[in-house]
């Protein structure tokens, strides 16, 4: 497992290959999710949906 670090963190690639941009969210123990800016779209439109309360086992 890695270290744990002080904060999460929010990084912005701007110049990939595959997409203009893509925004990664680190984890406090390092773990890293990489999205593109249309797949953000979509987890924010989820997350602000009203069945998004009725979602178990997260």
């Amino acid at each position: 497992m890695a270290g744990h670090h002080s904060m999460p963190e929010i990084v912005i690639h701007r110049d990939t290959d595959d997409d203009w941009k893509r925004i990664t969210l680190v984890d406090d123990y390092g773990g890293k999710i990489s999205l593109s800016v249309e797949q953000l779209r979509s987890l924010a439109t989820e997350v602000l949906s009203d069945t998004f309360g009725l979602i178990t086992g997260l």
